[in-house]
């Protein structure tokens, strides 16, 4: 008879973690006290025995690979010798199943810049790729989400799997889980959030990811949370396919990526005050960017120069989805504009502004049955603009007068 015949509650996952855990704290103290330890041989032999049974405790339910993770975190990349790095070396688990939703993690111990693929099955039949690409504090841009919900009948025994790309079933896999039918008619149409910068976008999405599963928002940030994929159509199309909220600093064109239809939602604020604030953003969290050797630039400097696009008619060429390549700082012209106004008529379902920022939560909150709120939290907020002279928002102005017209033809559109 085995030992945990003697002991059933020893299979307890809480319990295995938390004697893994006392296990690696046991050993901190007796690296500590090393020299008297050494001396103990039952000591060694005790501890040596009650780490061995952690250790294969936390394997059995994949825990042991949290543990690798931290390692390879503490020790750094292991040299290769040679070896060919371009082979994937997986580290993951699935964590659990929770409203019909899996979840877990997934990184290439070869390659943490690449997204870790792997392959869903739903009693047997694959139901899709997914690439681990989203944020989470505990495993950084390593985590995935899928929903497993359908139209169809709920499932009270379903055997869920995951593996990775070469075949392996991911640690803690597979599980059985009882699969709910998809709650209610499923939102025809995406959400595409255009995110521009320094208009309370982080406060909108904050409320607006509570009305979403995790699996069905896509995060398209150039740092966390964003997605660790580079490009938005690298991921499968089936984990595509089940986006319902698009969120990000992105330009117009991203819906080519989406086979679901798709419209486009914003916030936008007076272009004077928000050159301004996004200057003083620069000056805070970018400030190299702000300096010309020992000088600091101020902004009507900065405008001149042409130094960067975010104070160079930033709202057209998110409307118009011109990239920077092809128009950089003062190149925006008549034809971007008119790209911008086509784009704003014909694909944009809403408009919000800054200014009336709960207003706008509302109107879209009533327009896409979002959850109530009363007020949106101050998120993000950086340092309040320094007072601007008429001369400065004159030369403001000037090289962001393209900006100004769209601002007035979105207030005749969304008044």
């Amino acid at each position: 008879m085995q030992l945990l015949d003697y002991f059933p509650r020893l299979r307890s996952r809480s319990v295995l973690f938390a004697i893994a855990i006392s296990s690696v704290a046991l050993a901190a103290v007796c690296l500590f006290y090393m020299k008297e330890i050494v001396h103990s041989p039952y000591t060694v032999v005790a501890f040596g025995g009650l780490l061995a049974y952690a250790l294969i405790a936390s394997r059995r339910t994949g825990r042991d690979q949290k543990l690798k993770l931290a390692f390879y975190y503490l020790v750094g990349r292991r040299k290769t010798n040679g070896a060919n790095t371009s082979k994937p070396d997986m580290l993951g688990r699935v964590d659990g199943i929770a409203g019909g939703e899996i979840y877990g993690w997934a990184f290439d111990r070869n390659n943490p810049s690449r997204a870790g693929k792997l392959n869903i099955y739903l009693d047997g039949e694959l139901c899709s790729e997914v690439l681990a690409v989203h944020y989470r504090p505990d495993v950084g841009q390593h985590a995935f989400y899928f929903d497993l919900t359908r139209d169809g009948q709920a499932k009270s025994k379903a055997r869920v799997e995951a593996t990775f790309a070469d075949g392996r079933l991911v640690p803690n896999s597979p599980l059985t889980a009882e699969i709910p039918r998809r709650d209610g008619p499923r939102q025809r149409e995406a959400i595409l959030f255009m995110h521009i910068a320094k208009t309370a976008g982080t406060a909108f999405r904050e409320v607006m990811i509570e009305n979403y599963k995790p699996s069905e928002v896509a995060y398209l940030y150039p740092d966390p949370p964003g997605f660790l994929a580079g490009h938005f159509e690298a991921l499968p199309l089936e984990q595509r396919a089940k986006f319902r909220l698009v969120i990000g600093h992105f330009q117009y064109g991203v819906h080519a990526h989406l086979p679901q239809e798709s419209t486009y939602v914003t916030i936008v604020r007076d272009p004077t005050e928000r050159i301004l604030s996004h200057y003083c953003y620069m000056l805070e969290m970018q400030p190299g960017l702000a300096r010309h050797g020992s000088s600091r630039l101020s902004l009507a400097e900065m405008l001149e120069r042409g130094m960067t696009v975010n104070l160079d008619n930033l709202m057209v060429r998110c409307f118009a989805g011109v990239d920077e390549k092809d128009v950089p700082p003062g190149r925006v012209d008549q034809r971007a504009y008119d790209l911008a106004v086509h784009h704003l008529k014909t694909r944009f379902s809403y408009v919000g502004y800054q200014d009336r920022a709960d207003e706008a939560y509302a109107a879209l909150q009533t327009k896409f049955s979002w959850k109530p709120r009363s007020s949106l939290a101050i998120v993000n907020r950086g340092t309040r603009p320094e007072r601007c002279d008429e001369e400065t928002r004159k030369v403001i102005e000037r090289f962001n007068h393209w900006d100004r017209q769209l601002y007035t033809e979105i207030e005749k559109l969304f008044p």
